[in-house]
């Protein structure tokens, strides 16, 4: 009898569980929407932009179009994105119901503003605390009002928030 109840919650919470699935669906070298003036002087601002698990997950875009408009509008200056890749992200809600979004990953190239936030920007040198213990890197790019990407003394990058580093000569 004991047995049987298990069995039942067990099938019941892997019916009634949601799965994600990503799949890439397309990569392209050029990505706007917006038109792009040839006689402006764009740079890369942010590379990866949109590449983490999570936001690739979380993201709720039902269009490529509104996926990329998303991306971009993350970057303070972005105007397009190069080296793109798409993603098709399939959300199942139990059994029956399935919905589909799409999720855009690339580089932002425009004209940088002084992507400063809370006085971080691409250069700094930053402190943050692992187990009791300082570690140091420099802040490779801006990637949200909220984060940033690091790259410690190892050579390895490692997305930060804000509120966990603070500056050092």
């Amino acid at each position: 009898m004991k047995m049987k109840k298990i069995i039942y919650y067990l099938s019941i919470t892997i019916i009634f569980t949601s799965c994600v699935s990503v799949k890439q669906i397309g990569s392209l070298n050029m990505l706007s929407t917006r038109n792009i003036d040839s006689s402006k002087d764009y740079q890369l601002i942010s590379t990866y932009a949109g590449a983490s698990k999570r936001e690739t997950k979380k993201t709720r875009s039902k269009s490529i179009d509104e996926a990329t408009t998303q991306t971009v509008r993350k970057i303070p200056g972005g105007e397009y994105l190069m080296n793109v890749k798409v993603y098709l992200i399939t959300r199942r809600l139990r059994i029956i119901r399935r919905r589909t979004f799409y999720a855009i990953e690339g580089d932002v190239w425009g004209q940088p503003k002084e992507s400063q936030y809370r006085g971080f920007q691409p250069g700094d040198n930053v402190l943050w605390k692992v187990a009791g213990k300082f570690k140091s890197g420099t802040v490779k790019t801006i990637i949200d009002n909220t984060s940033c990407i690091v790259i410690d003394e190892n050579g390895t990058l490692i997305e930060k928030k804000f509120d966990k580093i603070t500056k050092s000569k």
